[in-house]
């Protein structure tokens, strides 16, 4: 056998088992959301609320689709009305079905920044337990491009009142700004032209010498928008324009290098959305921003429970990418040092 036939053979392996515990993490995530909305369903108020039956859904997340159900219930209103609810959304914060996990999410933000839709599709595709078409990334970055502009605006106007949140105070601060002109599609070319400038702010509080002539801006942060003159400044909060030398550098790493060349067409509000990602992921803020967005987290003790009981034995027929883990895409490796793999789907637990 050839070092390329063993390669190759190592290779299915690896892909084999990244199926496997990727189907095995989907079972584990619906077996806890599960638990937790039964746990809502004994607890919550049965004068208000009334049991109504299980309904279907899905959150889409790095190992896979869970797809798991939850109570809806009809609630009676202060104002004699009825609506229906699913409590376990509301304790999680989100809604809908088709929900994108935020690790997802950030997958998919970071991708698309470094590549075009296309290209950030295929990669989270290949890199995780999840399918996602170019359609699906060019959704998730407009979502949470629309939700980063709300906090911006919020935030410039209660610095405007003197009301601002930051959790840094500046002695000095340094402000640039400068512009770079994309080209434009459908119906925003038709508006605004065949281009427009997507102007770019940044600040910072120093610099910090990072190698033999290299220096990096600290504490910064941007903002990008094709917004006129007099709306942008209202985001960068009113602080002075000054020509500090830096511009050039961040305008080609922030926006350039994605957003200009190769064709590239933008509408106005596509463009908008992914540049406010843009401005996070460069200045080390996409984290921790996404985060905030969303709300869904699962209490601690619901996890620590399906680790104890979860077997094998229960892994849904069809997860993540559509397979679950034991069927086998090749035979086994013959040799001694595999013998175990070919007994893999016996296993009785995971601890």
């Amino acid at each position: 056998m050839s070092i390329m036939e063993n390669a190759v053979k190592l290779n299915d392996l690896e892909q084999e088992i990244f199926r496997l515990v990727c189907g095995w993490g989907c079972e584990l995530f619906k077996q806890a959301l599960e638990r937790f909305d039964d746990t809502l369903m004994l607890e919550r108020d049965r004068t208000v609320y009334r049991h109504k039956g299980p309904r279907q859904t899905a959150i889409k997340t790095v190992m896979g689709t869970v797809e798991f159900k939850r109570g809806v219930y009809e609630r009676k209103n202060d104002d004699g009305s009825k609506s229906c609810v699913f409590l376990l959304d509301e304790a999680l914060g989100r809604n809908g079905s088709g929900f994108f996990s935020s690790l997802l999410s950030e997958q998919i933000v970071r991708s698309v920044c470094e590549s075009s839709y296309r290209g950030g599709a295929r990669a989270v595709s290949e890199q995780t337990g999840q399918t996602i078409s170019p359609m699906a990334a060019w959704q998730v970055v407009q979502n949470l491009g629309a939700r980063v502009d709300e906090q911006e605006l919020a935030a410039a106007k209660a610095a405007e009142a003197n009301r601002g949140a930051g959790e840094l105070e500046a002695k000095l601060l340094f402000e640039e700004q400068d512009g770079i002109w994309l080209n434009l599609q459908g119906e925003s070319r038709k508006k605004h032209g065949k281009n427009k400038e997507m102007k770019l702010a940044i600040a910072y509080d120093g610099a910090k010498k990072t190698g033999k002539d290299r220096y990096e801006l600290t504490n910064k942060v941007a903002c990008a928008n094709f917004e006129g003159a007099g709306n942008f400044q209202k985001r960068t909060e009113g602080k002075e324009y000054r020509r500090m030398g830096a511009m050039e550098s961040n305008v080609f790493t922030i926006i350039g290098n994605r957003m200009k060349g190769r064709r590239l067409c933008w509408s106005v509000n596509g463009g908008n959305n992914l540049a406010r990602l843009l401005c996070l992921k460069f200045t080390s803020k996409l984290s921790d921003t996404l985060q905030s967005l969303s709300s869904m987290t699962l209490p601690e003790r619901y996890s620590e429970e399906i680790i104890t009981v979860f077997s094998a034995g229960k892994v849904a027929k069809s997860e993540g990418k559509g397979y679950n883990g034991f069927i086998k895409s090749g035979s086994a490796p013959a040799t001694p040092d595999f013998k175990w793999l070919r007994n893999i789907g016996a296993i009785s637990s995971l601890l």
